[in-house]
Order: C-alpha cells, then structure tokens, then sequence
C-alpha cells in the first residue's frame, strides 16, 4: 500500500507499483491525491503508460488537509508548468500561484489511511501544510504507516516535524534541509527539503 499526497502525475505511486512487482508482489493498492485537476489528469496517463489501470487505484481530485471538508485551491494557468500551487497559510518566502481558484474536497490522514490495516509508504509534497497534516493525523501514522517521506517547505515546518516524530518513537533515517535564494528583493525558498522516518512500531 502507497499513498502520496500533492501527487501531482504519480511519481512515488508507479515507482511504488513497479518497485513490488519486480520483487514478486502483485497485490497493490495505490492512493493518490493532488489538488489540481489537470495533474490529476496526468497522472491517470501516468498510470495507464506504466501499465496500472487508474480505475483499480483511489486517485482523488482534493488535498490532504488536517481535517475534512472542502476548501479553495488554486487553478494553475499552465499546470504542465506549475507544480507548487498550494492552500497552506501565507508564508512570505513560499511562492504562491496567485489568481483564480476552485473548491475541492480536503482528506485528512484517518479518512485516507482508514481502509487500510497497514501501509508501506506515505510520501508527502504539499507545500507547507505538511506539519498540520502531520501532526493532526500522528496517531493514525504511528498505528499503521511503516515509513513516511515528507518534501519539507520551510525550517519551521522541518523543526516541528523533528520534534513531534521522533517523541512520538519515529526513527529519522534521512535529513535534508529545505534552502532558499535570492527572489526579487528579497529571499524565497528554493529547494525543497526532505525528511524521511520510519516507524518500528509497524
């Protein structure tokens, strides 16, 4: 079982599927969830290029959020473009896409994880909402997630993630920070980081 959220076309999702089937596994089940509705659209051709049927999988048109509900997401003008469009709250060193947006449907972690005893990996890319998703669904993550892979999108997030998984028994297998550069006047974050846990619990 792999999930990834902000999946944008599927990257994780398919590697995921290709990954279990070259050693052997053929029983996969994949959720994706990505708030742009043209990516979700690349990566149900995605899937059908890697020879995964889009329709056997859950790939949901919404975000990942802290809790469920509906909330605005931005339209992105050129998607094949523009993979950072986000809902997290204003960060003046995050580039945000500006303009029109649409209502989608927001998934917190118990209702994605709750169809599933166990999960093998839980990759996270959503644009610094990553701590509230993370932190208001650690139980559900500590009850069934083996391994968790989260792009981090500024130093607080990464510092609140540090802290709260590894109290929680987490163990940091690999650490990348996030890194930012020069943008107009001022700064905007660059690259993004990396954290990436396992849980010895599961």
């Amino acid at each position: 079982v792999a999930v990834e959220l902000g999946a944008g076309w599927g990257p994780w999702l398919v590697v995921a599927a290709v990954a279990a089937a070259r050693c052997g596994i053929r029983d996969v089940r994949l959720v994706g969830v990505e708030g742009s509705a043209a990516h979700c659209g690349f990566m149900r051709q995605h899937f059908r290029d890697n020879g995964l049927d889009p329709d056997a999988h859950r790939l949901l048109h919404g975000v990942a959020a802290a809790e469920d509900g509906t909330v605005e997401f931005p339209v992105e003008p050129d998607p094949a473009a523009d993979y950072g469009a986000t809902v997290a709250a204003e960060d003046p060193l995050l580039q945000r896409v500006r303009g029109a947006t649409a209502a989608v449907r927001a998934y917190s972690l118990p209702t994605l994880l709750a169809p599933f005893d166990r999960v093998d990996l839980v990759h996270i890319d959503i644009q610094g909402s990553e701590a509230d998703v993370v932190l208001a669904g650690r139980a559900v993550l500590r009850e069934k997630v083996r391994r968790v892979v989260i792009g981090t999108h500024g130093r607080a997030i990464e510092q609140a993630l540090l802290a709260e998984l590894s109290a929680q028994g987490w163990l940091l297998e690999a650490d990348q920070a996030c890194r930012y550069g020069p943008y107009g006047a001022g700064l905007a974050l660059a690259v993004d980081g990396c954290q990436v846990w396992r849980n010895p619990r599961v």
